[in-house]
């Protein structure tokens, strides 16, 4: 990735929410018909559409995810969105889990004065509504999904809702990053 910057500060950042590149057993078809290629592609189609309006936009990626025997989920990313033109993405590499990756994102535009829009998949655009704020705009991308998740991403806010409800969302989320730092999806 360029380190390259505009001297302009960032008007609006289009967070990419990460969703398992990963060729794993579940995932069929070439990448670019898969459903987080298209989350890159419809990120960068938005980039092009506010940089042609005069708005100094910029692409978020941020996930701190790396299964096993793969290469960094944000490095997959960000070599992605290169082949596709963009070369000056901001990268962070944390968030193990949708809500804490949202709540980076939502940090860093805070930060930068800037506007935001996730772009997530259409089965994963529910989850990333239930913790993003009401600034947070929203774009989904349609794409081949993982199969399991097909099932887990539409449960996934009414799960989050009763575990917030019940108190065992902190339990919750210290269990999935667990499982992240030791490269288990």
């Amino acid at each position: 990735m360029s380190t390259h910057r505009s001297a302009l500060p960032v008007e609006h950042f289009i967070f990419l929410v990460a969703k398992s590149p990963y060729p794993i057993w579940s995932r069929i078809g070439p990448k670019e018909l898969q459903d987080w290629y298209a989350v890159l592609v419809e990120g960068v189609r938005h980039l092009v559409t506010l940089k042609a309006a005069g708005v100094n936009a910029r692409i978020l990626i941020v996930t701190g995810f790396h299964l096993r025997g793969f290469e960094p989920e944000w490095l997959i990313m960000s070599k992605e969105i290169e082949f596709l033109g963009v070369s000056d993405a901001l990268v962070i590499q944390d968030g193990y889990d949708t809500g804490e990756q949202v709540e980076i994102a939502e940090k860093v535009a805070l930060e930068h004065g800037a506007k935001l829009t996730a772009v997530a998949t259409d089965f994963h655009t529910g989850h990333v509504q239930t913790h993003a704020g009401p600034k947070t705009e929203h774009r989904t991308a349609q794409g081949l999904p993982c199969f399991w998740e097909m099932f887990k991403d539409p449960a996934m806010p009414f799960v989050v809702s009763m575990l917030k409800f019940f108190g065992g969302y902190a339990w919750f989320r210290g269990w999935t990053r667990r499982r992240r730092l030791a490269r288990r999806l």
